[in-house]
């Protein structure tokens, strides 16, 4: 368990271009904020992009001394668990759609 935002995702984080990248500048929206799964904070972020997320937990994990590097398996099998609880939260299209990200990463073995 950590300190986490709670509802992470693009639509609440501030990104600034800076002369080294593209840099996280500022969050927002702080409401669902308290002590969270570690994995948590990295589901919402693969749930909108899976490219970014594992580029993200692979920055995160190489990040000095980090004591809990967070484990693609471990955080694929939360993810599968996530969007089956949105899905059962969801009808029609949403379903559909949640489904077949579901099916995505079990093909592909995240």
């Amino acid at each position: 368990m950590v300190f986490g935002h709670g509802d992470l995702h693009g639509g609440n984080m501030a990104i600034a271009r800076t002369s080294a990248g593209y840099r996280l500048a500022g969050v927002f929206d702080l409401q669902l904020a308290g002590i969270v799964n570690l994995y948590d904070e990295f589901l919402r972020i693969k749930l909108m992009d899976d490219v970014a997320g594992r580029r993200i937990v692979e920055a995160y994990n190489r990040m000095p001394g980090r004591s809990r590097p967070v484990d693609p398996a471990t955080l694929g099998h939360a993810y599968q668990a996530f969007c089956f609880y949105l899905a059962h939260e969801n009808t029609g299209e949403s379903r559909r759609h949640l489904a077949s990200m579901v099916k995505k990463d079990c093909e592909s073995g995240r």
